[in-house]
């Protein structure tokens, strides 16, 4: 079982900065304390955003909407309402012939929980067949399912954003595995990862690739899954990709949040996604010394909580 980093690092912070933490609901709540101020933490989400703010993160469909609105350069997504049937899931036919429509258009699309994460019931179809499949196979009831089109990706990033300032930008690689010239990509796949990893391509499972080769075992850039984070070293990209995360946190008025951007192979940059819960459990799995750079971005949104508190 993964480590969750979290609350080990709130409880550091508030000792540090003597805050008074009061769990409740097995941590789901955290109650912060500053001299005679209360602010909260439920889950992953800090009292930094406003409730607007955080719905319109949590809904893909409606950042989306809010990004085209302000020009902001990103990846389509629609939303269509999920009916349920002796526990199954189904669309109606107007949400099937719209996906039928974009599957003529795109060729393949992203079917996705309108408010999921970590790439959980994430799927990619390429016929109307495959919606059907998905919907047998999602893992529990949502409210909204959403698509995007599919794109072939070169490179994924994202950026941690408080208060307009980029407190962290890093690139996101896909999940592989080295050759050693004697194990299948399968065999490798289970020594790396475990034998239950979701995102094995089927066509190379059999094959054995030479010593230090490098196979790509997925399509999904959530670090949750296998992929892997690393800094930008290009100061001209990071540059980039900071005021377009700046600028698509700005169109929906959320002060910390995480944004993630895809470059695709012909060369655009899109925003794909803003997150009001800011995670960082694998990004501390990656490497050892990004501990103490999650704790130092935990840190600025807790000061920033009560600093905010006195300003107003």
């Amino acid at each position: 079982m993964k480590k969750d980093y979290f609350p080990q690092l709130i409880s550091e912070i508030c000792h540090e900065h003597n805050i008074k933490l009061d769990i409740l609901q097995n941590g789901l709540i955290r109650i912060l304390s500053l001299n005679g101020e209360e602010r909260g933490i439920w889950s992953k989400k800090f009292e930094i955003n406003s409730v607007i703010a955080t719905k319109i993160a949590d809904n893909k469909s409606c950042t989306y909407e809010i990004l085209k609105h302000n020009k902001i350069p990103c990846v389509p997504h629609k939303r269509y309402t999920c009916h349920y049937e002796n526990c199954v899931c189904y669309l109606d036919k107007i949400s099937v012939n719209n996906i039928c429509h974009d599957l003529d258009k795109y060729k393949e699309l992203i079917l996705k929980p309108e408010n999921g994460y970590e790439g959980s019931d994430v799927y990619r179809c390429s016929h109307i067949e495959d919606l059907f499949q998905m919907l047998k196979k999602l893992q529990k009831p949502y409210s909204y399912l959403c698509s995007s089109p599919y794109y072939c990706i070169k490179a994924e990033y994202r950026t941690i954003c408080l208060n307009g300032i980029p407190l962290l930008s890093y690139k996101k690689t896909l999940p592989f595995v080295t050759g050693d010239g004697k194990n299948t990509v399968l065999q490798l796949t289970n020594q790396k990862y475990g034998d239950i990893f979701p995102l094995l391509l089927i066509s190379k499972k059999n094959y054995i690739p030479e010593i230090g080769e490098k196979v790509t075992i997925g399509w999904k850039f959530n670090l949750s899954q296998g992929a892997k984070s690393s800094p930008i070293t290009n100061p001209t990209l990071l540059k980039k990709i900071q005021k377009l995360s700046l600028e698509a946190a700005r169109s929906i008025h959320i002060e910390f949040a995480s944004v993630d951007i895809i470059e695709t192979i012909s060369g655009d940059f899109l925003v794909l996604e803003i997150n009001s819960g800011v995670v960082l459990n694998q990004f501390i799995n990656d490497s050892p010394e990004n501990y103490d750079l999650a704790k130092r971005i935990y840190r600025e949104a807790i000061l920033s909580m009560f600093a905010k508190s006195r300003d107003s």
